[in-house]
């Protein structure tokens, strides 16, 4: 898909009224920061269709973790499994360098590496599958 020129390059998104929908649903707190988190993938999956490359989410002020544990809980819990989520298990480098180039420092540091020679524009579809099988039969350890 073509970047239309009149769309952002970036959106900020401050997804604030979790606690109030929970209220005005009748659902708990868990259930309704698990709904904020899945639509915030579901946002982040319309911008890669639409082709818009960078996104910043206001989650938490200073102001929230004031707030009543009983009333964090739920908010960091869910928070804490969406970027579980998004923290990539295989990461590919090609071109040949065995390095990251600070490519998630923090999100990756968990996963498994392959690094490969070929250049990105050369790989196949079986070159694909068959770091999907490499990944398949690593025993992954998790730092422990």
């Amino acid at each position: 898909m073509q970047k239309d020129p009149f769309l952002p390059g970036s959106i900020g998104l401050v997804p604030d009224g979790t606690r109030r929908w929970a209220h005005q649903n009748q659902s708990s707190y868990s259930d309704a920061y698990i709904r904020t988190m899945l639509g915030i993938t579901n946002f982040i999956s319309f911008m890669f269709d639409q082709s818009i490359p960078s996104l910043s989410v206001y989650l938490l002020s200073k102001e929230n973790l004031l707030r009543k544990p009983f009333d964090l809980e739920p908010v960091l819990t869910s928070e804490v499994n969406l970027l579980m989520k998004m923290l990539p298990p295989l990461v590919i480098r090609t071109g040949g360098e065995h390095r990251l180039s600070n490519f998630l420092p923090l999100q990756a540091g968990y996963a498994e590496y392959i690094f490969i020679d070929k250049y990105f524009n050369d790989l196949t579809e079986q070159d694909l599958l068959g770091f999907l099988n490499e990944f398949q039969i690593r025993h992954r350890r998790y730092g422990r």
